[in-house]
């Protein structure tokens, strides 16, 4: 099964569905991860060093987890002035590309707004015609809790395994880890996972929220 997981800037990939990536290519799925953003031109204009670091870092976390790795070069920061058929179209080129039958992509609801953007022109680009089967929307931390409220109505139980890897995989983007209590430390983003897990009475665990799923 492919699966395409879509997500504004580096490190959304991990924080959201990163357990879930593992496990699916445990499964034997071929998952590919798609960032719209160059991910620094806002908040580092001008540091070339910056971007290089933080694509290198995408690079060796997408490697660890075994997905495969796209990048996009649309501004940081600035998606809501790209029009959405720009950014549904080149959504849809990597869906007739890879054909997933599962997409990941930014919750509406969230209070990064290009996160929004990258939502509605995921909504765009998965029309029923797309062929996509399932659509879930993940949670950001330090960014979908302090938006409209995330309301996860499907969650995907994560073994002690696939709670390590994901652990191992964000440590790789050490550009974007802050020191707890920081909601993007890593201790918080360890507790997600075991308090997601105790919505579901299992000890850990990704939430999401189902936008649509076709059987």
């Amino acid at each position: 099964m492919n699966i395409l997981v879509i997500g504004s800037h580096f490190d959304d990939e991990v924080l959201g569905v990163g357990g879930t990536i593992a496990k699916h290519i445990s499964n034997g799925d071929n998952v590919h991860v798609l960032i719209l953003t160059e991910s620094s031109s806002t908040q580092y204009p001008g540091n070339s060093d910056i971007a290089g670091r933080k694509t290198s870092e995408a690079k060796e976390a997408n490697q660890y987890l075994g997905s495969v790795l796209h990048i996009e070069s649309f501004p940081d920061m600035k998606l809501d002035t790209i029009p959405q058929c720009e950014l549904a179209s080149c959504i849809s080129g990597y869906i007739d590309l890879i054909q997933p039958e599962i997409v990941y992509t930014h919750s509406k609801n969230d209070l990064n707004k290009d996160h929004r953007m990258t939502y509605e022109a995921s909504m765009v680009a998965c029309r029923p015609m797309s062929g996509v089967k399932k659509i879930l929307c993940y949670e950001v931390l330090s960014s979908t809790e302090w938006g409209e409220g995330f309301k996860p109505n499907y969650y995907v139980e994560l073994t002690q395994e696939f709670f390590i890897i994901k652990t191992e995989a964000i440590r790789k983007y050490t550009a974007e880890l802050r020191a707890s209590p920081h909601p993007r430390s890593l201790v918080s983003i360890m507790n997600l996972m075991i308090q997601r897990g105790f919505n579901i009475c299992v000890d850990y665990a990704e939430a999401f929220e189902l936008v649509r799923e076709v059987e």
